[in-house]
């Protein structure tokens, strides 16, 4: 499912579709397995200690630190090449992407054990995902970095919602997340307040001609629905956290695909 951020990037840049066209996309591909790899591999090793509550990811623990470090290892340089020969540029965001997720992940002061500092890094790392993704295809703009800001502030608040889901299994491990400095219900009321503004964000980008109606409409509807199954849950929403975390990727993943489709056929 991460690699769907980067993928997501790809189509807001192509422009046409062709065999160079396809052979960048089956890279890109690649390439975001292979930076999803070598980043969870290393936050599974360098947080083995810390999630062994942790219900999301209990199936890790069987397989030891040093086997993950080396499947990091192996698939960041995997990665650094494979960015390089899509484009020499990319490379640099490989790299810069790899080093935030180890800050994030580090085991002695990692970002991803302290309120906002954690939420922040998913921000800046959604930026350079969809960046990344973009400059295979097309160059840099402005417009990249608005149209990425949609998609950071839907990972973010991703990431708080399941910083509340792992609430029991930080709070043993003695990490200082967003719901256990703020609380459960403020964290949760942030994410609210964050799909609210990002659905008029959204709404400005189209109204600015920033993007045109096809991506407003196939990612407006997603994030208006998100809000709408927050609200609907706001007053029970510790007993249906799960609920609310699929339904929302559901809608959001419908909308990618809405989108994926009509650009096909309209390049075409």
């Amino acid at each position: 499912m991460m690699s769907g951020f980067f993928i997501i990037g790809s189509f807001f840049a192509i422009d046409e579709f062709n065999y160079s066209t396809l052979l960048k996309f089956t890279g890109l591909s690649i390439l975001s397995i292979f930076i999803v790899l070598s980043v969870y591999s290393f936050n599974a090793a360098a947080g083995k200690s810390q999630d062994i509550n942790n219900l999301r990811l209990k199936n890790l623990k069987n397989l030891s630190p040093k086997v993950f470090y080396i499947v990091s290892l192996i698939f960041s340089l995997l990665s650094l090449i494979l960015s390089y020969i899509l484009n020499k540029y990319a490379i640099l965001l490989c790299l810069t992407i790899i080093v935030l997720w180890i800050f994030y992940s580090n085991p002695k002061n990692g970002l991803k054990q302290k309120a906002i500092y954690g939420t922040l890094v998913h921000f800046v790392g959604q930026i350079l995902h969809f960046t990344i993704a973009w400059i295979i295809f097309s160059a840099f703009t402005l417009e990249t970095i608005l149209i990425a800001l949609f998609f950071s502030i839907a990972f973010s608040s991703g990431h708080i919602m399941h910083e509340i889901i792992d609430y029991d299994a930080d709070k043993k491990s003695g990490a200082n997340t967003n719901p256990i400095k703020f609380g459960y219900k403020n964290s949760y009321i942030s994410i609210v307040l964050l799909v609210i503004f990002n659905s008029f964000f959204w709404a400005s980008l189209f109204a600015f001609t920033v993007i045109d109606f096809n991506p407003f409409i196939t990612f407006f509807f997603p994030s208006i629905l998100h809000l709408l199954i927050l609200i609907s849950f706001i007053k029970r929403y510790k007993s249906n956290i799960f609920v609310i975390r699929f339904l929302y990727r559901i809608v959001y993943f419908v909308g990618g695909i809405s989108y994926i489709i009509i650009k096909v056929i309209s390049v075409n």
